[in-house]
């Protein structure tokens, strides 16, 4: 056997429907009417239920009836409104008084009587008109006053209508509604809103702060853990204290985003030549350059073949702090064995690889070795 197929529903829905006895109106075939749910009061809610005629709803609790019960406009007289029309709002006294039953309650709108002066009909109030036709002769054709008739119950609708559009009720002038405020306030879509609104009015106050940050009243002011490292560093070496002073400015930084003092990085290349394996144990327990960075810092110092005279300059500014003792020392010369390779330098605009003496002189010949010379202090 095939299965069921489901049944679309209509645009709309029609899981709302009215209460009502005899009435089979629903959101789903009569889109343009509104539904209302029955009171959380306890007696305006059996004033409901009685009024509609639901006898099996009489020992349902208010709160069943409010969540699962509710009656559409067509119920309620144009005086229950405050809108009359819209139709989409109720007062808070609002009672439902038009059913399709034997017994229909009572209606509740103010009973209107209409004046027919030389053949034109002119709506006026109950008591108006009740005092007209007491001093006024019944068989006066100038002035008769009848009970409203099917064919002037337009007209004096339409009075209403006019009447309620343009006199607000001082019952309902605060735009309360049927329901309490209790209940209305704490909807799940409410409350979806007011977090909604909390959250953005947090990242307001996070983007203002970033925009005006507050400023020290005195910037050259040190702070007191500033002035506590301050004081424990003074009583180390310059050269631990400026390591120690910067693995502290470096822990409280984001790993791309730590920038190393040259100093700092002179350090960490003298301990990655004295031992690879060294280098990376003490990687773990400080916060040192990577091997690229250090790639990257060897590859700004410009090295060419040849005696280079940074380097002689270099030897020069440290031998003047040199006494006589540290000055004694030793040309060590070594060769070195090369591979074979070439490759075009595009800053340098050559051809590196092949045989370089220095001052310009090449050849055409691929280098195989390289002579280094090396001095060193004897003390």
């Amino acid at each position: 056997m095939s299965q069921s197929k489901k049944r679309k529903l209509k645009p709309g829905g029609t899981r709302v429907h009215c209460s009502a006895c005899n009435c089979s109106n629903s959101k789903g075939s009569h889109p343009n009417l509104s539904f209302f749910r029955f009171p959380s009061d306890t007696k305006r809610s059996k004033e409901w239920v009685v009024a509609c005629r639901r006898e099996d709803l009489l020992n349902k609790t208010p709160k069943y009836l409010y969540a699962n019960c509710k009656l559409c406009s067509e119920h309620f007289e144009d005086c229950m409104f405050v809108n009359p029309t819209i139709k989409n709002r109720l007062n808070d006294k609002a009672k439902p008084s038009i059913f399709n039953v034997q017994n229909p309650p009572p209606s509740l709108g103010c009973k209107r009587r209409i004046i027919t002066r030389n053949n034109e009909a002119l709506p006026s109030s109950g008591k108006r008109a009740r005092k007209e036709k007491d001093t006024c002769p019944t068989q006066s054709n100038d002035l008769q006053v009848d009970e409203v008739q099917g064919e002037n119950e337009d007209l004096i609708r339409e009075n209403i209508d006019e009447t309620h559009a343009n006199v607000i009720n001082p019952e309902t002038e605060d735009g309360t509604c049927q329901t309490s405020p209790d209940i209305t306030s704490d909807t799940p879509r409410k409350k979806k809103l007011k977090q909604t609104i909390k959250s953005k009015n947090d990242q307001i106050k996070k983007l203002k702060k970033k925009l005006n940050p507050k400023k020290r009243l005195n910037p050259k002011r040190k702070s007191k853990r500033e002035r506590t490292i301050d004081q424990a560093l003074s009583q180390l070496p310059p050269n631990m204290a400026n390591f120690i002073r910067d693995q502290i400015s470096l822990h409280s930084k984001k790993s791309k985003g730590r920038r190393y003092s040259p100093e700092m990085k002179t350090i960490a290349l003298s301990l990655y030549h004295a031992s690879g394996k060294a280098y990376k144990i003490l990687s773990k327990l400080f916060i040192l350059p990577s091997k690229s960075s250090l790639k990257r810092f060897i590859s700004n110092i410009p090295t060419t073949s040849g005696i280079s005279e940074q380097i002689l300059k270099a030897i020069q500014q440290k031998v003047l702090h040199m006494n006589d003792m540290e000055k004694i020392c030793t040309l060590c010369i070594d060769e070195i064995s090369l591979k074979s390779h070439l490759y075009y330098s595009v800053p340098d605009d050559k051809i590196i690889g092949l045989e370089d003496f220095g001052n310009g002189v090449r050849s055409k010949k691929i280098a195989t070795s390289a002579l280094a010379l090396l001095i060193r202090s004897i003390s």
